[in-house]
Parts: C-alpha cells; structure tokens; sequence
C-alpha cells in the first residue's frame, strides 16, 4: 500500500517543458504523493508554454525525498551549477530514483549516469552532443521510456510512458490500466477483445478508384468515431485487414457488410475475435 508520505522532488527552471510533467504530476498528487517543486532559487519561473510558476523550494532545501524528476527544456544546454550537480550526484549514491526526460537525459549523461544502465533518450546523437564524454552506447535502446538500475529516462515523445514507469517505480496505483488509457485510449475495465475483419478480392471482379476512394472514407469514419484500431492490405497476397473495436461478432460483422468492398460486392469478408495480448492479462509471458 501507497505510504502517503511519500515525496517527489520535481526540478524546475525558466523554459521547463511543462507537457512533459502534465500526465505524472496530477496523477501523483491524485494518488496522496507530496510534490514538491524546486528550482535554484525560490523565485518564479516561465515553463516553455509559458506558465509561470514559483517553485516551493530553493535547491538547499531539498532532502533525499523518494524520487528527483527532470523535466526537459531548452536550458539543459546552458545550465551549470555546481549545487544541482551534486544534489544529483547524492541522490544517486542514495539510491533514490531519478528521472529525466528529453533533454534532461542529457544532463544525466553529462554526469556520466547513463554509462552502465539501460537507458534512452531522443537520439545516441543527441547524448553525445550534449554529454562529450558519454561511454554509454552499448546500454541505449530504441524505447519511448526505460527503467533501470533506479533511473528512468524517456525521449521527448515519451511523456506517457515516462510517466508509466514513474508510476511502477514508485508503486502508485495500477500503472498498467493507466497506461492502457491515456495510451489507447482504453478505459479501466474495457473488455480486451478486439475484432479482425479480413478482407478478400474475389477473382475477376475488379474494384474501380471510385469504389476505393469510398472504401477510405468508410475506414475514416471508424477511425473518426473511435472504432478503428488498425488497418492496411497485405503485400504477399491479395486481401486486406481491418481490426475494430465493436460490441460483439454481429456488430463487428454489421461494420464489414457496411465496407463499399463488401456492399459492392468486390471483397468477401470473415470476422475473427481477437484478444490484446498484454502483461495484465500474461499473454506477453508474464506470471
């Protein structure tokens, strides 16, 4: 159970980029997580979108806490201060989780943290520029977000699963359906099930621009109502897939008879159920 004492320090300084703390910092707070903003002195700030915020602290006053976050922004580049260097530097030899994302990934790898743990950022190229003596390429991965070895990084398109990985470090909530919903869009409790619709060219019959132009539209309006989750044709073989969100097989069906392909009698359709393989429900292997 959550231990509602628990305390996140959250770094902030002119140009912060605030988008990349708007998932983790009501969620936290939701959860009875004390936040506590700091910056290098106790005097106001303007994030990148240009709030302005005045942070709680001066970063004398902050203690070991449960976890550090570092949002990114364009000062990373220019900032040097001896007292966040060492704050840092002692929360890590602490063990206290830190996490950084976008160009705060870069501060870290100036301060030689990211040598020996997995880790990411936007680019190799990006860590190496902004951190000259970076020894870390062997440890980087091709992720939106990693966790490793109580440090948590993510790229600057990675604020919801940076924000998932705060959110399992420190055990808040359940950070699996959390991440299902602002991800896909799927709400708690939704049914895993899915339905593939599979399209097939019938021999001989040939489909006019005309009728594809009005097979998009159709795939468009699912996607616009929210019933769409992937589609496209297959290159080895002439038929086509289409994967919906729908109530069950009849109306999974009723959306395939719908399809100008089907209603014009150029594709045959069969609608097989599918089920989302994730961790919550051990179809990736999990126990």
């Amino acid at each position: 159970m959550l231990d509602p004492m628990k305390r996140v320090h959250v770094f902030l300084h002119d140009a912060y980029g605030d988008w990349e703390l708007g998932y983790i910092l009501p969620e936290l707070i939701s959860k009875g997580v004390e936040v506590l903003t700091f910056g290098i002195s106790a005097t106001a700030v303007r994030s990148a979108g240009s709030l302005q915020v005045t942070p709680t602290l001066a970063i004398d006053q902050v203690d070991a806490g449960q976890m550090l976050i570092l949002p990114g922004g364009r000062f990373w580049s220019d900032l040097d201060d001896a007292r966040l260097d060492q704050l840092v530097s002692t929360l890590h030899d602490r063990s206290v989780p830190i996490a950084a994302i976008c160009a705060a990934t870069g501060y870290l790898a100036r301060l030689s943290l990211l040598d020996s743990v997995a880790h990411t950022s936007n680019s190799i190229a990006f860590l190496r520029e902004r951190a000259p003596g970076y020894r870390g390429d062997l440890h980087y991965r091709n992720a939106a977000a990693v966790s490793d070895g109580k440090i948590i990084t993510a790229g600057g398109l990675g604020a919801v699963d940076f924000t998932y990985e705060i959110l399992r470090e420190l055990g808040v909530g359940d950070p699996r359906v959390w991440y299902r919903a602002f991800k896909y869009g799927e709400e708690p409790g939704a049914t895993n099930q899915r339905f593939a619709i599979l399209l097939s060219k019938i021999p001989g019959r040939e489909t006019s621009p005309q009728t594809i132009r009005r097979h998009i539209e159709h795939i468009r309006k699912l996607d616009d109502d929210g019933q769409l989750v992937l589609c496209g044709p297959f290159i080895d073989h002439p038929s086509g897939l289409v994967i919906v969100k729908a109530g069950d097989v009849a109306d999974a069906t009723r959306i395939a008879m719908a399809d100008p392909f089907v209603r014009e009698g150029v594709r045959t359709f069969e609608v097989r159920t599918w089920l989302l393989g994730h961790r919550e429900n051990s179809y990736l292997g999990d126990p």
